[in-house]
């Protein structure tokens, strides 16, 4: 007995008892998205219909369905005009007492404008509009100015070189002419010689040729205008024989070249 009791309170002690389980949570029912709300695209307005009317005469307007008839607009004072719709909607009587322009604009059972009629009675003034905008002038360019000729350097030393051996009396003048061609000729490949460094090696090249070719005395009006052109380009001093100026005195000779090579 005492065994059983002991078992008992043994039991009533530890007694094991179930995990605690976590309350189930309430289901949520899924939104639904809200409807999507369809636009329906503008109406376009219908064309306004011209009709003439006569002052004091009945001007009857129809349309297709039921509408509402409403007197929009008029030049005059609105006792100057009347609209009478009939029962059903579908017609409408209107009369002017006035000249002038006058506006109807039929309304649908949606509240759109089913139609739109302008009545002319007598000498109405027309439908002011927009003036049209003005267009500017179209910008005119500027004429184009011929570019003044540019001078000839080789027809200026000529004009020289011309006046210098036509005052030349000598009888013999023409085959010194012709001797300066020749001399001027090779002229150019020496201004490049690169043995020649300075401005009187140069002069003194052109010499030792010109003693080789023209006799002394001949032509001096003719060998002093081009000797004032030398000057000019390659100046009065020895100077180095730079680039610039090999470039400047082999255009120089090629100058009095040709210039020469015309004089008559």
């Amino acid at each position: 007995m005492r065994a059983v009791l002991l078992a008992l309170l043994v039991l009533s002690v530890w007694i094991p008892t179930a995990p605690a389980q976590s309350p189930t949570p309430p289901i949520t029912p899924p939104v639904a998205p809200p409807p999507a709300i369809a636009v329906s695209p503008a109406a376009e307005r219908p064309a306004w219909k011209v009709v003439a009317g006569v002052k004091g005469k009945l001007v009857r307007l129809t349309a297709d369905k039921a509408v509402r008839w409403v007197l929009a607009e008029e030049t005059v004072a609105e006792a100057a005009a009347e609209l009478e719709p009939s029962d059903d909607g579908k017609r409408c009587a209107f009369v002017a007492s006035a000249d002038g322009r006058f506006k109807i604009i039929a309304y649908g059972a949606d509240g759109g404008e089913a139609s739109r009629t302008v009545v002319v009675v007598g000498d109405a003034p027309p439908d002011p509009k927009k003036p049209d905008p003005v267009k500017p002038d179209p910008v005119k360019p500027d004429p184009v100015k011929p570019e003044p000729p540019k001078p000839d350097p080789v027809a200026e030393l000529r004009v020289k070189l011309q006046a210098a051996y036509t005052a030349d009396g000598s009888a013999a003048k023409a085959e010194s002419l012709k001797a300066l061609v020749e001399l001027y000729r090779q002229a150019g490949p020496i201004a490049a010689d690169p043995a020649i460094v300075s401005t009187l090696a140069l002069a003194k090249r052109l010499q030792t040729i010109s003693a080789s070719l023209v006799q002394p005395g001949q032509l001096a009006g003719v060998r002093s205008a081009i000797a004032e052109q030398l000057g000019a380009t390659l100046g009065q001093k020895d100077a180095p024989l730079t680039p610039e100026l090999r470039t400047a005195a082999a255009d120089l000779f090629a100058r009095i070249h040709k210039a020469l090579g015309e004089v008559k």
